[in-house]
């Protein structure tokens, strides 16, 4: 092996709980279909600190996607930043059951 990405380890960046020094924390969501609730995360440095600093990108601070994995269902919505928690929640509810992927796009205050 030389280091490098083979067919069966690569990871396509932005696919992955982790990427550029950051993770997505485990995922809070209500467990039923019909059951009205909160999703929220946190997203981690390097060190496990929850990032509380964020710069605008599309005119919002963090976008998050949910996508049911047959794609039937997409949302795209604006959670809210706890700034003393660095956790980002937003009212939820699961219209249908199924498999989702969350991707959270952001950009730390401070990033190029």
């Amino acid at each position: 092996m030389t280091g490098e990405d083979t067919a069966e380890t690569a990871t396509i960046p932005g696919v992955s709980l982790s990427g550029y020094g950051y993770e997505l924390s485990p995922i809070a969501a209500p467990t039923g279909t019909g059951e009205s609730g909160e999703l929220s995360f946190q997203i981690l440095d390097a060190d496990g600190t929850a990032l509380t600093a964020y710069e605008s990108s599309h005119e919002k601070d963090l976008h998050l996607i949910v996508a049911r994995s047959d794609g039937s269902e997409f949302r795209h919505v604006h959670p809210t930043l706890d700034q003393t928690t660095g956790t980002w929640s937003t009212p939820w509810e699961w219209t249908h059951a199924g498999n989702y992927r969350v991707f959270a796009d952001f950009t730390p205050a401070g990033a190029e």
